[in-house]
């Protein structure tokens, strides 16, 4: 009997620490993109890391990134822009230059351009990694 009213509590006492250390495993990840969500397969996601403070030296990447979306619609999903305030992704990509933009995809890193650039040496490094050679104009 005294063993039976243990492993009562015991049993339930596993599953509630088991699904804490759960949790806490996912809040530490929650900045690292997840590529098992909807739209990451069909095309790399994109980070453009701003400085708030120097915002006009981003101008090329802004436009480079529209140019090439427009251009090739298929190849980019999502770009998020991300501020100097979001030191966790800064650190995880290890950030030290502003502006830097980030390619990734469920393997890795496939393009990081840091720095000022001009527009045209930003899309073309873009088009040399992300289109398909059938489809390079």
């Amino acid at each position: 009997m005294k063993t039976a009213s243990i492993m009562l509590f015991i049993i339930p006492l596993c599953f509630i620490l088991i699904g804490c250390q759960s949790q806490e495993v996912k809040s530490t990840h929650d900045s690292i993109p997840s590529f098992s969500d909807e739209g990451f397969h069909s095309s790399p996601m994109t980070f453009l890391f701003s400085n708030d403070e120097r915002i006009e030296d981003e101008n090329s990447y802004y436009d480079a990134l529209l140019n090439f979306k427009r251009r090739y619609p298929d190849c980019l999903d999502t770009v998020k822009i991300v501020s100097t305030s979001e030191k966790e992704l800064a650190e995880y990509y290890n950030i030290m230059v502003y502006p830097t933009l980030i390619v990734v995809d469920e393997v890795g890193v496939l393009i990081r351009i840091e720095g000022y650039k001009e527009m045209p040496e930003i899309v073309g490094v873009l088009e040399a990694t992300l289109v398909p050679e059938e489809e390079a104009s």
